[in-house]
């Protein structure tokens, strides 16, 4: 099964190996301030972004990756799916193509404040694929995605194609261009890289940011 580290180049990831890279994105990264607690943000390789959330007590509640590329989508925001018991975690509903998707946000508690229901925003929107191949429906986006549940659909044409360097492997990286946009799309790079303009289809989980009012 495809994980979202192994998509960003890193080597298998064991509990110990989790662990043991937590505490270093912890200890390298840079302190940003955020209601509920802070986050720390490593940036080991360029787009490879490692978000660890610091509760009130400087307690390490959690760790969430996100590839940061220049994909940028029309979307609407929806909502906010939080989480009860951490501030810090939580995803964001936006629609694109009259779609909802819901994307992780890995510093949702710094942004939060600036959504308002039926905003415009400019979201980045980074796909975890595990899946690419050649296009099975017509371009846009295809199913609604459950956070966490790798049910996101997009077919688009390849903008990009690229190797990317990670901190242990190399991975892949395309530029995915639909009507609405363009999305980051990452996977290892024992899969092949589909050809510059050609039309393919990719799922996978949903790591999204937001920025200003379109």
């Amino acid at each position: 099964m495809v994980t979202p580290f192994d998509c960003l180049g890193f080597a298998p990831l064991d509990a110990e190996a989790f662990g043991t890279l937590l505490d270093t994105a912890a200890e390298a990264g840079e302190d940003l301030n955020a209601p509920g607690g802070s986050y720390v943000l490593w940036v080991p390789k360029p787009g490879v972004e490692l978000w660890v959330q610091v509760g009130k007590k400087d307690e390490i509640l959690g760790m969430n990756p996100h590839f940061h590329g220049d994909g940028r989508v029309a979307a609407a925001y929806v909502r906010v799916h939080g989480n009860a018991t951490n501030p810090l975690e939580g995803a964001i509903e936006f629609t694109v193509d009259g779609i909802p998707v819901v994307a992780d946000a890995p510093d949702l508690a710094r942004v939060r404040h600036k959504l308002a229901a039926g905003s415009a925003l400019n979201a980045q929107l980074a796909v975890f694929a595990a899946t690419i191949g050649p296009a099975t429906h017509a371009p846009g986006v295809l199913a609604s995605a459950a956070k966490g549940d790798g049910s996101l659909g997009v077919t688009g044409t390849v903008v990009t194609a690229t190797v990317r360097e990670g901190l242990d492997l190399p991975f892949h990286h395309v530029l995915l261009k639909t009507a609405t946009g363009t999305w980051d799309v990452v996977f290892p790079a024992t899969v092949p890289l589909p050809a510059v303009a050609s039309t393919v289809t990719v799922r996978g989980w949903v790591s999204g940011r937001v920025e200003e009012s379109a």
